[in-house]
């Protein structure tokens, strides 16, 4: 096989130490608060002949921090958490083309993530339940290094938010179970996802806007086995999964992944 080091090696060690402290507020609330750093090995990209980016990537570190509370109420059929995080990055790992069209990873020098989130999961009978989520993420590139070959300057992209991920999202789910015979229940599932807007490239000019995703399922379940139909993307939505802008680097088209269309399906399982 082909070796897409070319003979180049390199070691990457880090401690990874995480603290966590919890406290009971009251009989049914619980507060914590964690500490954690985190590392992801660096490493080399196989590049092309005619490429200007940089033969190796680093490693990726970073500083988390979580703060939150945890509860139930009504003999634990509502329950719920709430939390905030920072993360602190060096060097965080990120994918570009090249001008030869393969795909490279770069470092982002410095960059900082702020966000909170909060779920419920409600019981408002035995046959029903009700989860809802809610989440909020701010990025920030802090201090970014022009790379070789990257048409964009550096000064269009510090400062701007990390692509990749929607700045909102919201989940809900409702799932009955209707107990059939002794040993076999029918369950119907509904889940709804809002996804926000979406930055796909460093200096945020391209992105996905916001967009809603439906599923469906009725499912036949007993403890040995299940059979569930199911419809993903309910309404069919159209959207755009990935995105490369070819005014990066200069290539001749734009690079994108187009969503999944609806789809019907029939899945069995058998449990031994």
């Amino acid at each position: 096989p082909e070796d897409s080091t070319q003979g180049r090696r390199a070691t990457f060690r880090e401690w990874q130490p995480k603290a966590s402290l919890a406290y009971n507020l009251s009989e049914n609330v619980l507060g914590y608060l964690t500490v954690g750093k985190g590392f992801r090995a660096g490493g080399f990209n196989n590049l092309a002949p005619g490429s200007n980016f940089m033969p190796g990537f680093a490693e990726e570190s970073l500083i988390s921090y979580e703060t939150g509370l945890k509860g139930a109420a009504f003999s634990g059929r509502l329950r719920g958490g709430f939390s905030l995080f920072f993360i602190d990055y060096q060097d965080q790992q990120f994918f570009l083309f090249d001008q030869t069209g393969t795909q490279a990873n770069i470092n982002i020098d410095e960059s900082a993530i702020t966000g909170g989130e909060l779920e419920i999961t409600a019981l408002p009978t035995t046959a029903l339940q009700i989860d809802f989520g809610v989440g909020y993420t701010d990025s920030k590139i802090e201090k970014y290094t022009d790379i070789p070959g990257v048409l964009v300057p550096s000064s269009a992209i510090v400062g701007r938010q990390v692509p990749g991920g929607p700045v909102w999202s919201l989940n809900l789910a409702m799932q009955h179970t209707r107990p059939l015979t002794h040993t076999l229940d029918l369950v119907t599932r509904l889940h709804y996802e809002h996804r926000g807007k979406t930055y796909w490239t460093l200096d945020n000019v391209d992105a996905q806007s916001a967009y809603d995703l439906t599923n469906l399922s009725i499912a036949l379940e007993n403890e040995r086995w299940s059979t569930k139909l199911y419809v993903d993307n309910l309404f069919d939505e159209r959207y755009i999964e990935w995105f490369f802008a070819a005014r990066f680097i200069g290539l001749p088209a734009d690079i994108a992944w187009p969503s999944k269309p609806r789809a019907l399906g029939l899945e069995v399982t058998l449990r031994f």
